[in-house]
């Protein structure tokens, strides 16, 4: 669509879903998105904005005045219009707020009080849950009648105090009898989550328990809501996504629309810690002046060392964190990753260095140069793997996003630890008159 004349854009635009809209939208000038946003319903358009990058959407709605963002938020499930809302400026909400309906306003008030990132946050007000002791004919009569019918996959049930007590799925009502009572034909046993649970958790138990939707109930138990399947999905790949921006060191909510000013502003902390981490590297390489003057030969060989053992630390990184985000080690259940990472570590680093050492011999006709590349390639090797592994688990124990700034300081550890072994061990063959 990315060349398309303004007017084919317009005319077609209406028959696209929201996800497709949100692309197309994106690929436009600011006057051509507002003309093509006002051919769509309002809540189509609410659901566009949505699936846009936070930046684009925050520009587009800088431009749409207050009212007419009331009336997109009202047209909204209360999720979503939750999730609109949070894209505002704070000076803009309790405006915008006084002009949404009465109704929707009631529904996402109590949605506002959640922390993001929460079971709350996530759910959805509107559900239709039906009693124990109602016939199946009466909760197909309350699905008839509700108009909280969009995302309906399960009917929960609930006590008389609106506890939840169990869920019945819409084949097992279509095929049991009209007089049947609910508390008959329903599973006792629900997967549930409270507002407070991080919505990481929520995602959890979606893939484990194979969920379509899933109850969401407060302190007392009582249901106040659901999350289904399409929230989750967003979880999932918000989260996958802010561990890749964090293992990179970027910030995630950074995107490629936003301006050079806040991508400065958000890596350049990064890169100034990182600075400093080589600093420390470079004054490791300043000790051995001497040995690197006696034998240039070694200069050569430091880029081989930091690569191949960051490369390596990055490796367990990315396995570690990967891990701990699904849940399948805990802090407490390290030691045997640990003890994996460091066989890897070894083989790896006698594999790699009987390589690396092999080649220098033939090359630089030095046996002893080989000799300290393949002692310098195990250190190496055993350092990534311990520092691959414990910096995530020491993260994961102070509750710190394991994928935060872990690169930079295992890529710190392994530069440092390298250029020690290496040059350390050059030092001693050198000072024995085996190098030279």
């Amino acid at each position: 669509m990315e060349g398309k004349k303004p007017k084919s854009l317009l005319g077609k635009i209406p028959a696209f879903n929201p996800t497709q809209i949100a692309i197309q939208l994106s690929k436009q000038a600011p006057a051509i998105r507002l003309a093509a946003a006002r051919r769509l319903s309002r809540r189509t358009f609410g659901q566009a904005l949505l699936e846009m990058e936070e930046e684009q959407a925050r520009e587009f709605l800088e431009r749409i005045p207050d009212k007419e963002i009331a009336r997109i938020v009202s047209s909204l499930k209360s999720d979503d219009a939750t999730d609109l809302i949070h894209l505002l400026e704070k000076n803009r909400v309790r405006k915008i707020l006084k002009l949404v309906k009465k109704e929707k306003l009631e529904e996402i008030k109590p949605l506002l009080r959640f922390e993001e990132e929460t079971a709350g946050a996530l759910m959805q007000s509107e559900f239709i849950s039906v009693k124990k002791n109602n016939t199946v004919a009466e909760a197909i009569e309350k699905i008839r009648a509700s108009k909280n019918c969009e995302n309906l996959h399960d009917v929960f049930v609930v006590d008389r105090n609106g506890k939840i007590a169990g869920v019945v799925s819409l084949r097992k009502l279509a095929i049991s009898k009209p007089t049947e009572k609910i508390k008959n034909i329903m599973k006792k046993e629900v997967v549930f989550s409270q507002t407070s649970e991080d919505q990481e958790q929520v995602a959890k138990k979606f893939k484990e328990y194979e969920l379509i939707s899933m109850p969401v109930v407060n302190s007392e138990k009582k249901m106040v809501g659901i999350i289904t399947v399409d929230d989750v999905i967003d979880v999932i790949e918000e989260e996958a996504t802010e561990d890749i921006y964090r293992l990179a060191g970027v910030d995630e909510e950074e995107s490629v629309f936003s301006s050079p000013f806040v991508s400065i502003t958000r890596r350049t902390p990064w890169l100034a810690f990182d600075l400093i981490i080589v600093m420390i590297s470079a004054s490791v390489i300043g000790l051995f002046e001497n040995t690197l003057a006696a034998v240039i030969a070694l200069a050569m060989f430091i880029p081989v060392v930091a690569n191949i053992g960051g490369n390596a630390g990055t490796q367990t990184l990315a396995v570690m964190v990967r891990s701990l985000a699904l849940g399948e080690i805990g802090v407490k259940e390290y030691k045997r990753a640990l003890k994996k990472e460091i066989i890897v570590g070894l083989i790896n680093g006698l594999i790699i260095g009987l390589l690396i050492g092999a080649i220098v011999t033939l090359w630089k006709d030095n046996i002893m140069l080989g000799i300290v590349l393949l002692l310098a390639m195990l250190t190496n090797q055993l350092t990534a793997a311990l520092a691959g592994t414990l910096v995530p688990v020491l993260f994961k124990w102070r509750r710190i996003d394991p994928a935060l700034a872990s690169s930079i300081i295992i890529t710190g550890c392994t530069d440092i630890m390298g250029f020690l072994a290496f040059l350390g061990i050059a030092t001693i063959f050198w000072q024995a008159g085996l190098l030279a």
